[in-house]
């Protein structure tokens, strides 16, 4: 092997080694920032999601399992399950 071909080999696997180190880096920032971006995102969405709640109210059922009626002269909702 000449002197020439071992430089070259050289230079040019010194720059491909930096030019990796580089995108290597470049690429973890990017994956940090993606990281830090969807989990800003998931926090908004659970403060929505807790400010938009509302509780699930569950159906009144008789004994044969038949939806209970609401009984428009009472004050009460007899159709739904007080929790």
């Amino acid at each position: 092997m000449s002197i020439l071909t071992w430089l070259k080999e050289f230079f040019v696997t010194t720059a491909m080694q930096e030019s990796k180190e580089k995108i290597t880096d470049k690429a973890e920032n990017v994956i940090v920032d993606i990281k830090s971006t969807v989990t800003e995102g998931i926090e908004e969405v659970k403060d929505i999601a807790e400010e938009t709640t509302t509780e699930i109210k569950q159906r009144a059922r008789d004994k044969l399992g038949r939806f209970l009626a609401d009984n428009p002269n009472t004050d009460s909702n007899e159709a739904y399950k007080d929790k």
